[in-house]
């Protein structure tokens, strides 16, 4: 279609024919709802791993106090009589370890996988240190399947019955991500108390050294005569694991309390549980801030149909001012 010279001369554009269809919006790109959703999804995957070591631990602490109670109720309905003769074979398999003569002859004494077992319970012993918050069932033996649910008794050291002449060994893993089991150890110092709860007798011990070994230096585990020992044991450092935490407690007269403690500060995390938590606090803060910033230009960008000064936009193509008919 061509301009008259009338429309020329006045410069205006021909009227649109009626049979034109108008051009269709273009759709709106994809991209803006992916922008969108990339905070809401980063504000729900930083929650899940704030929310899954804690969740672990809550967990992995639920079961241990299950166990603990179950073998308290156990101690406390057995028969007293079954009890003293467990104690009494507990001690005696003691007094061979040391080296001491005992009252009841060797080959009357239980084979250590069925020492303290009572009815054929798997807890043999509780392991509490309330200073650092640890409440953990004792198994005998230290294999994984052991140390996956509580504290091992290394066999080859005493039973935890307590005595002079004994050292009772217990080892217990750190750095697990759905449980702190030994953790806290680290920080025990000199003069906390730790407490065995064995058959109904609970021992106190005071720590009275912390060393860090290497694995074959098991000197320092041996039996001093006349000593009434325990050792705590744990691998570090945490991720490498090629030395050995040794806290050791000396036997001391139990006063009836739940002990004193010299630690202060923060619980210690271990450095990837550090890692987990704060990726996971940057995603949260970081999908949260991007959700703000969206809403915030959203909320200051006028209305599609208004313009910047707030009038309604004029068609494309239309001239401002009067409506000129076509000639």
């Amino acid at each position: 279609m061509t301009m008259t010279e009338h429309e020329a001369a006045l410069g205006v554009l021909p009227c649109v024919r009626r049979d034109v269809a108008p051009a269709k919006p273009k759709p709106r790109h994809r991209r803006g709802r992916l922008r969108r959703l990339v905070p809401v999804l980063g504000v729900a995957l930083g929650l899940g791993l704030l929310a899954v070591p804690l969740a672990l631990d809550l967990w992995e602490g639920l079961r241990a106090r299950e166990a603990v109670s179950t073998m308290t109720d156990q101690a406390e309905a057995m028969d007293p009589k079954v009890r003293k003769e467990l104690l009494a074979q507990a001690r005696a398999y003691n007094h061979v370890l040391a080296g001491e003569r005992t009252s009841i002859p060797t080959s009357r004494i239980l084979p250590y996988g069925r020492q303290l077992m009572g009815e054929g319970q798997g807890v043999v012993s509780v392991i509490k240190i309330p200073s650092v918050g640890i409440d953990l069932p004792v198994r005998l033996g230290t294999s994984e399947e052991v140390l996956s649910s509580g504290a091992g008794h290394l066999e080859g050291s005493s039973l935890p019955v307590g005595g002079a002449s004994t050292h009772v060994v217990l080892m217990g893993h750190s750095g697990l991500l759905g449980s702190r089991m030994f953790d806290d150890i680290r920080r025990l110092r000199r003069g906390d108390s730790f407490y065995l709860w064995t058959l109904g007798k609970r021992m106190r011990y005071e720590v009275v050294q912390t060393r860090v070994v290497l694995p074959e230096e098991v000197k320092h585990l041996e039996i001093k005569r006349g000593s009434d020992l325990c050792t705590l044991v744990t691998c570090t450092p945490y991720g490498i694991n090629d030395h050995r935490l040794l806290v050791t407690g000396r036997r001391v007269c139990d006063d009836g309390g739940e002990g004193r403690s010299s630690v202060n500060g923060a619980l210690s995390v271990p450095p990837y549980r550090m890692l987990i938590l704060a990726t996971g606090a940057t995603l949260a803060a970081v999908g949260w801030l991007s959700h703000r910033k969206a809403r915030g230009r959203r909320t200051a960008s006028p209305p599609r149909h208004m313009s910047a000064s707030g009038a309604s936009p004029r068609a494309p193509g239309r001239p401002s001012g009067r409506r000129l008919q076509r000639s």
